[in-house]
This record gives C-alpha cells, structure tokens and sequence, in this order.
C-alpha cells in the first residue's frame, strides 16, 4: 500500500458506481480499478507518512467540506474518495476531485482514526469500552460485517485476508476478513498503545519497552526490550523498525533479526509520529520547529522554526515536507534544505496530520471541516 500502487478489481466495474449504507448519493468509483493513495492513517502499512510524488511549491485551497460532527480523523483516500472517521459513530466520505460528500456510513462506535483501504474494502474500529471492528465491501455497496473488539485503540494491520487487532488489555487477536471470525490469539503485558506496523505477513508491534515481531498467523518471531517505554507510533523502513521512546529518543532495530542497531535524538518533546522517506527522519516539536535526521547516521540535518505550535505529525511528499500548526497554517518545507518553499492558511484549528493524493493534501480541522489543497 505505497507509492501510488493500484489494486485492479474486475471489468465489471466498469459499467456501475457503488452505494454506501446509509447515503442517498453514489461513491463514482473509477471504472476498471481502485487506486491507492492513502490508505493507512500515516499513508502506509508501515507508517513512513511518505508518498514519492513529483509535486509543485505552489499551495492553493480548492475546496473545502463541512462534517456533521467536531474533531474528525484524519483522512485517508482511496479510489478518489477522502474518508474520515467520525465520534458521533459513523465514517463519511467526499469526493477528492471537489469535495461533494458521497459516503455516511453508520459504524456504532466513535471513531478517532478514518477507516484503512484496500483491496475494494474498508476497514474501521472505533474507540471506547464498548468498541467495534468492521468491514465495508465498496465492490458490493455493504458492510459485510461488524463485532466487538474489546478496548483497542489503535488501527488495525490488514493483511491479506486477516485483520489483526491489538487491545489496551494485552490481546491480539486474528480475524477472517471474509466473516470476522476469530482465527487466533495471544496475550502480552503490559497493553499495546502504540500504532504498529506491517512488512507483508509480518507484523511488528509494541507493549511497554518491547517490540515483537509475528506472522499473521499470530507465531511470534521474535521480541526484543529496548529498556524504555515505547510512545507514538512504531514506523518501518529500510529494514528498521523506528521506534520512539517517553525520552525523546528513537531506537533503531533490525526488522529481521530485532537486534538493536543504535539510537538517537530526532527532537524534543515530538508531536506525535515520525515520518521518513528511507533516508531522512522528519519530526516535529510542539514548540514549532520541524528538523530532519540521517536514518544511516542518526546525524541532524536541519531545523526550521515555524512559529506556531504543532500538534499533527508532518508528512512527506515527494522532495517536500508537509507540516501544519494548530493555528491553521500549512507549510511545505525543502526536505534537503529545510528551506520553507510556501504556506498557506486555512480556517479551523488543525491537529491531525494531512494526507496526500495525486496533487492534492487533505486535512481535517477539529471544528469539523476537510480541506482540500493543491500542492
């Protein structure tokens, strides 16, 4: 689920558009195949939030939408549809090309992250003690199925035909995508609180100051402690898993062994996830800077302040660097020379990071509003 790669369906899409439960408007898919933009809620199964575009210094708002609830997710956005997630228990969808809404899907949790896609699918799990997991079938226009989840709060791993679940309790658990069967489980202390990630059929998650490593069919591969509390998001990349600590650090460890390559200092105090291309970390402080380190050396290699506080995680798109401050203010940043190369500003405060889709960013303001802006 990266670079822009296409999922091609059945030729017998060509001659229908696709309906969501409970919208009165159709999703008009492309006709022979759905194409993959932003699909996980950091752009990838494997949280790099990087997407190798060829883009322009040149932001410009095209349009913008209104939810029906505040604080929407983040956006994903797959087959030329921005899906967010909703607290007041439902995932809604507008078009990327302008913004007319086309999905309202009632999911029966509040949901924090927007739904993950792939393979003509939605995936969603809300938030909560009472929380669910589901499926939404775009080829069929219905939810294939919905079950409870127990406490999880972080997005699910999709692989193949399994959807794994990671809960605050210390549970994960394999379910059957076709029919959300239970196919196997394990236990860990203490809970898993910290986005993972996948490589193919492996998975690679974090309870407390340890990482494993599984197969999606649940056999643990190896599991190593790194002796400090893991916080953000795991991120994979160039065989590593990128793992954060409550100290500000990142410790580096070998995706395929979990040896222990090495840790460094990206920034202090971060908002939220790294983002990285394979060559460069990119990170953000709440203060407002946002700086690059070598993922080789560990080594810093700029650091522009922005003057404004930030919450969301940047992205990266291409040579770019995409960083948004709270006050509503979108920066694209040189990602060799940390040189600003343009801003612009939109109305509503912004603490989720943007997603990106051929050309175009999309972010949610936490009064209820998606932007669409052309990069």
């Amino acid at each position: 689920m990266k670079k822009l790669r296409k999922a091609k369906l059945g030729l017998f899409l060509a001659a229908i558009s696709v309906f969501l439960v409970s919208c009165d408007k159709n999703i008009a898919l492309p006709p022979t195949e759905l194409y993959e933009c932003w699909s996980y809620p950091r752009g990838d199964a494997g949280n790099t939030a990087f997407v190798d575009d060829r883009i322009s210094p040149d932001l410009k708002i095209l349009w913008q939408a209104e939810t029906d609830a505040l604080d929407p997710s983040s956006p994903t956005v797959y087959g030329g549809v921005v899906f967010v997630g909703l607290p007041n228990k439902k995932f809604v969808g507008y078009r990327a090309e302008n913004g007319e809404k086309c999905a309202d899907v009632w999911t029966d949790v509040p949901m924090k992250y927007p739904p993950i896609a792939g393979d003509g699918k939605l995936f969603y799990i809300g938030f909560g003690g009472w929380n669910r997991v589901g499926v939404y079938d775009l080829t069929a226009g219905k939810k294939l199925w919905s079950r409870s989840c127990g406490n999880s709060e972080c997005f699910p791993i999709v692989c193949d035909t399994t959807m794994v679940i990671f809960t605050l309790s210390g549970g994960v658990y394999g379910l059957r995508i076709s029919d959300g069967e239970k196919l196997w489980a394990l236990r860990v202390k203490p809970g898993i609180m910290v986005p993972p990630v996948a490589d193919g059929e492996r998975i690679f998650f974090a309870a407390g100051d340890k990482i494993y490593c599984i197969t999606a069919g649940g056999k643990i591969l190896w599991k190593v402690g790194i002796g400090k509390p893991i916080v953000g998001a795991l991120t994979l990349a160039g065989g590593r898993i990128l793992a954060p600590t409550d100290d500000d650090k990142i410790f580096s460890v070998s995706a395929e062994s979990g040896q222990i390559l090495g840790d460094f200092s990206a920034c202090k105090n971060p908002a939220g996830a790294i983002a990285t291309d394979g060559n460069i970390i990119i990170c953000a402080e709440r203060t407002g800077k946002v700086g690059a380190v070598s993922l080789r050396t560990g080594a810093p290699l700029w650091s522009v302040p922005l003057g404004d506080v930030i919450v969301a995680p940047p992205i990266i798109v291409g040579d770019f660097v995409v960083a948004c401050t709270y006050s509503g203010k979108i920066f694209l940043i040189d990602k060799n020379s940390g040189k600003v190369a343009d801003n612009t500003a939109v109305d509503g405060r912004i603490s989720r990071p943007p997603a990106y889709c051929r050309g175009k960013i999309f972010v949610s303001t936490q009064d209820g509003k998606i932007f669409c802006v052309r990069l």
